[in-house]
């Protein structure tokens, strides 16, 4: 009797495992962080010995006999569903759309996933304004931009100066598209008195 209920039993929960139901979780992904490493900052992690360390000693606990392996294996595992959410935020941030911009999200979310399983941390170019601190100051460009862009400079800083010229081009293009911030940043150990050229704008300001 009790033999046939252990079997009875034994049966019972190779029917159940057989024919449970497959429940599919959909993954919120507009709960991630959904910023990328940029192609640059990849190209400079890889390059730098220890931090390709670190990537290889993950590789090999993972089972993999190099960074190849795992990144090959990484990218292949992305699924279509993670690819278009990630690939959709970043078009629509750069008004990039093309097959090729497609790629290059695939690779860098790619990267991504392994920087964060290695522990490697990475810079983060925001693209979008998610901060109030430089809203009350003086600034060129779109009221509602795509892209805030903070410029630190001296008024005595010969680079600075030389800059301007650069940034002139950059707002004729994009000047509806992007809001430029100045902030003072006077180099008084260089030039004592840049400092009160910063105190005059400041007073403007007021």
């Amino acid at each position: 009797m009790k033999f046939q209920l252990k079997k009875d039993l034994i049966f019972l929960i190779i029917f159940l495992v057989a024919c449970k139901p497959n429940f599919q979780t959909t993954r919120d992904f507009s709960k991630e962080n959904l910023e990328l490493p940029t192609l640059a900052v990849i190209q400079t992690i890889v390059s730098n010995l220890e931090q390709k360390n670190k990537l290889q000693n993950m590789a090999n606990q993972l089972g993999y006999s190099n960074v190849i392996d795992w990144y090959a294996n990484v990218i292949q595992g992305i699924s279509s569903e993670e690819l278009d959410f990630y690939y959709n935020h970043h078009r629509l941030n750069f008004n990039q759309e093309s097959p090729n911009f497609r790629k290059e999200i695939h690779e860098r979310l790619a990267w991504k996933k392994m920087f964060i399983q290695a522990k490697i941390e990475y810079p983060v170019i925001f693209n979008e304004v998610s901060s109030s601190s430089f809203q009350n100051h003086l600034f060129l460009g779109s009221k509602t931009p795509k892209l805030l862009i903070v410029e630190f400079a001296d008024f005595g800083c010969y680079y600075c100066a030389k800059f301007q010229n650069e940034k002139k081009k950059i707002l004729t293009k994009y000047g509806n598209q992007i809001q430029w911030s100045f902030k003072n940043f006077p180099l008084v150990d260089r030039n004592e008195e840049a400092f009160l050229a910063h105190i005059a704008l400041g007073c403007v300001e007021k």
